[in-house]
Order: structure tokens, then C-alpha cells, then sequence
């Protein structure tokens, strides 16, 4: 008589693997660009175009790159850098694991910020020479000190460049052991709640508004494009939806964001004006790539798979099947291209 409960749980265990397998697994961070992926999970709209999904959300972009590549996640979003250090590491560009982007999904500033507190004695860019500098390295928050560096003369000799993750910084900059951080929404706010509520020494900002606007950009490989193409255009009419409700009702998706992250209701209330969520596959975001090309040649990172064609790394098709008018650039198909 055992034996039927021992079959009942294998049976169930057996469906759960199988609904695992078959689930559509995207791998995103904790940043405010990313509303539009928890608003279409939590109002059904991947669901809507038939995806079933597990949306999963991790410290950066490099832990979804790294996921992507190996085959733990089936679409991942991401900022530029994560990407472009990924080609420029890549011995053998073009295969059918390599990520390409489908989508550009936000156009930002304000996201990102240098913070130090007010006890540092940091006022100006010229103070920060000699000092503790965190960045999370293999994010944009490497490639926008770096940005800083050159717009205010700030010699990368005079300072310490202190590698942490997004998580540990605020950590770090309570107790003192770095003397500012490069940091994205909603880590910068968060640390600014905790200041005010521990009566610290309050966060002294340093915008880069002037230097970086920030993209969140939807990849997958190659192989999903050609062989799952279906999946691809679905995915991203749930993301136009999402960011069609984004406009609509921005109260209930900053709340489905806080609800997600854990953060306090109210906090992000000021920072719409810098997010515009819009699907885009344009040449302004080949312009951005090129940037960050230059920055990580300039800055040691080899490139060890040879010329470079950033047309390569975009996957226009979906998109242009799904929002035509969305679409800026010519002939970034697969079948478009030579062989």
C-alpha cells in the first residue's frame, strides 16, 4: 500500500522537472532599468504570448552574462559592458552560443552615480585623487569611472581602484574601508535611506549625466534566434506590453518593482524622469558600443578574437517582424549577411 504514495511523488516530481526543463529561464540584475521584466512576469504577460518563465535577478549584468553562457538561462539583460567584454574575450566570435542583442530596452540617466558621505572631505573631482574608488569591475560602473578619469584629468596613478559587487559596496562605504562607489539605482537610494535613517554622515552625490547615458539591453545567443524564433518575437512583444503598461499605470509597475526588490514604497518615486522605456535597435546604440570598445582596448582588456563588427553582435530579424519601426539599422540579420 506504500508503493501508491511512493509513485504519487515521483510522478509529481517528475512533472516539476519537466515544467522546469520547458520554462523559459532570463536572467536580469538588481536595477531600475529593469522594470519592464518584473511588470510582464507579474502581470502575466509573458504568459499572454505563451511563455512560461523564471525570471531570476542577480547582483549585475556579468552573473546574467555568465548564466547566458552557460546555458542556465535562455535570455538575459544586461548594460553594454558585460557584452562587450564578452566578444573581446571570445577566441573564436560568430558561433551559435554567442549572445546577440534583440532589443535595447531603456534609455537612462541618473541611474548610475558616484557616492561618497559627507565625512570624506570629497567636494570636488580633484579630491578624489588618493582615494578608494569601488567599482564593480566587468560592469558599466568600470567603464564610467573610467569616463570620469578622462573628462576631469583624474590620473588612474593617484588613486585606488577597489574591486567590489554591487551588493557590497554600501557595506564598504558605511564602515569606511573605500572613500566612494560607483553605484546604480535602486543600491544608490537605498544607501541614502540608510544614512539618514542611522544618523551617518550623509551621501554627497556625483552625477555623470554629462558623460554616460545608460542602455538595458535584452540578449540571447544565436542559436535561439535561428532555431527558436518564435520564442524570440514572443519575447519581445511581452516586453513591448510591458513597457506599453509602464506608460499606462507607472504607480502599479514601480510597485511591482519594489515589491520584487524589497525596497521601501516611495524611495524610487523621483527617478522616472530619468528612465524612457522604449524597444530600439538604433545607431545610437552602436555609437555607445564603439565607446566601450575604445575603453576596454584603452584600459588592457585584450581582444582575443580578432576584428571587430558590431553589427555582429545584433539580431535584428525578431524585432523588426515585431516593431518595424523599431528598427534603425540595415542588414543585421543573419540571412543578410555575407558569408
Amino acid at each position: 500500500m506504500a508503493i501508491a504514495p511512493l509513485l504519487a511523488l515521483l510522478l509529481v516530481n517528475t512533472l516539476h522537472a519537466q515544467q522546469s526543463r520547458q520554462a523559459t529561464h532570463i536572467a536580469s540584475a538588481v536595477y531600475l532599468g529593469d522594470v519592464p521584466t518584473i511588470v510582464a512576469d507579474e502581470y502575466g504577460l509573458f504568459a499572454d504570448q505563451g511563455i512560461q518563465v523564471e525570471v531570476t535577478h542577480h547582483d549585475s549584468g556579468v552573473t546574467s552574462m555568465a548564466k547566458l553562457r552557460a546555458g542556465e538561462a535562455d535570455f538575459a539583460l544586461m548594460a553594454l559592458t558585460p557584452l562587450v567584454l564578452d566578444r573581446l574575450a571570445d577566441e573564436n566570435p560568430g558561433g551559435p552560443d554567442d549572445p546577440v542583442v534583440l532589443a535595447s530596452l531603456v534609455h537612462s540617466m541618473g541611474l548610475l552615480q558616484i557616492v561618497t558621505t559627507s565625512e570624506s572631505g570629497i567636494r570636488q573631482p580633484a579630491d578624489f585623487r588618493g582615494r578608494r574608488i569601488a567599482v564593480d569591475r566587468g560592469t558599466n560602473s568600470e567603464f564610467v569611472w573610467w569616463l570620469y578619469e578622462q573628462y576631469h584629468g583624474i590620473d588612474r596613478a593617484s588613486i585606488e581602484l577597489v574591486d567590489l559587487s554591487f551588493a557590497d559596496m554600501s557595506d564598504a562605504l558605511i564602515a569606511g574601508r573605500i572613500d566612494a562607489a560607483v553605484l546604480v539605482e535602486p543600491r544608490v537610494s537605498t544607501l541614502d535611506a540608510r544614512l539618514k535613517e542611522d544618523s551617518r554622515p550623509q551621501a554627497v552625490h556625483f552625477h555623470v549625466n554629462n558623460l554616460y547615458i545608460g542602455k538595458w539591453i535584452l540578449v540571447t545567443t544565436r542559436h535561439t534566434v535561428e532555431n527558436r524564433p518564435d520564442l524570440s518575437r514572443n519575447m519581445l512583444a511581452a516586453y513591448q506590453a510591458a513597457i506599453d503598461f509602464v506608460d499606462r499605470e507607472p504607480n502599479d509597475a514601480i510597485a511591482a518593482f519594489n515589491r520584487r526588490m524589497g525596497v521601501a514604497e516611495g524611495l524610487l518615486a523621483g527617478h522616472w524622469d530619468a528612465l524612457d522605456y522604449n524597444l530600439t535597435l538604433d545607431w545610437g546604440l552602436i555609437a555607445d558600443f564603439q565607446k566601450q570598445f575604445l575603453w576596454a582596448q584603452a584600459v588592457g582588456y585584450d581582444n582575443a578574437g580578432g576584428p571587430l563588427r558590431i553589427l555582429d553582435l545584433i539580431e535584428a530579424g525578431p524585432l523588426r517582424d515585431v516593431r518595424p519601426d523599431a528598427v534603425g539599422i540595415p542588414g543585421t540579420d543573419t540571412q543578410d549577411r555575407t558569408p
